[in-house]
C-alpha cells in the first residue's frame, strides 16, 4: 500500500461501466466508473458500444 491509495493489481470489466478491482492485499471489489468519467475523452463512454455508429 502506498499512502492512502491501495495498489491495485488487476482490473476486469463486469459489465459496461462497472470494473472488478483486486488490490495488493488480496481484496476485490466492484465499481460503478462511468459517474467518474468526465471530459471529452470520455464523451461516448457512457454507451454500450462506446462509441457512435458511423
Amino acid at each position: 500500500m502506498t499512502g492512502f491509495t491501495p495498489d491495485i493489481s488487476a482490473v476486469s470489466v463486469v459489465r459496461h461501466g462497472v470494473l472488478m478491482l483486486t488490490f495488493a492485499n488480496g481484496l476485490t471489489g466492484q465499481v460503478e466508473a462511468l459517474d467518474g468519467m468526465r471530459g471529452p475523452v470520455f464523451e461516448h463512454a457512457p454507451t454500450p458500444a462506446g462509441c457512435l455508429p458511423r
